[in-house]
């Protein structure tokens, strides 16, 4: 980089133009500048450290409550113990093995052969209905906002099913 710099500052351009001193003192400002991030990024590092052995001693220490909890009433029950065997129950104790080589090799699925079949020129076919591929159905957002408002006058909540079921009930009693 010093070598660049230096051949920079030669050419005869840049001396015309009484170029900023800066660019040669840059080497010493570049290693001020990485001695600052070091000292910082250290001391960032000291600070997560301090903070992981303060979570690491809050966590020990409740473990350790637990355990003397525990301790606690095992003595409580040491001198009247339960009756019956099975004063603490727990589900499915075996563990639940899954083995490796227990699983099946991958089969792929066997897949359709072109070659096999005969593909011939489609047929135009004037009986389908091709518009049915273009209409949609179409929700008319005020008239539902309406009769939701209409069905929550006389109850708290209502379901979209129970909704189009008294939407139905009223179109039918009307007519």
């Amino acid at each position: 980089m010093a070598s660049l710099l230096e051949a920079v500052y030669g050419l005869e351009e840049i001396r015309a133009l009484g170029p900023d001193p800066f660019l040669g003192r840059i080497k010493f400002s570049l290693m001020d500048a990485g001695e600052k991030v070091y000292k910082t990024t250290s001391m960032l590092v000291e600070q997560l450290r301090k903070y992981l052995d303060d979570q690491s001693y809050l966590e020990n220490r409740r473990i350790m409550e637990i355990i003397k909890g525990i301790e606690k009433l095992g003595v409580l029950l040491k001198d009247d113990p339960p009756g019956t065997r099975e004063f603490a129950p727990l589900d499915d104790v075996r563990p639940g093995l899954e083995l490796v080589m227990a699983r099946g090799l991958f089969t792929p699925t066997a897949g359709m052969s072109i070659r096999d079949s005969h593909i011939g020129e489609g047929i135009a076919n004037p009986d389908i209905d091709v518009e049915a591929l273009y209409r949609q159905n179409v929700v008319n957002e005020a008239e539902l906002r309406r009769s939701i408002e209409i069905a929550l006058q006389s109850r708290s909540q209502i379901t979209l099913a129970q909704l189009y079921e008294s939407k139905n009930c009223a179109t039918t009693s009307t007519i």
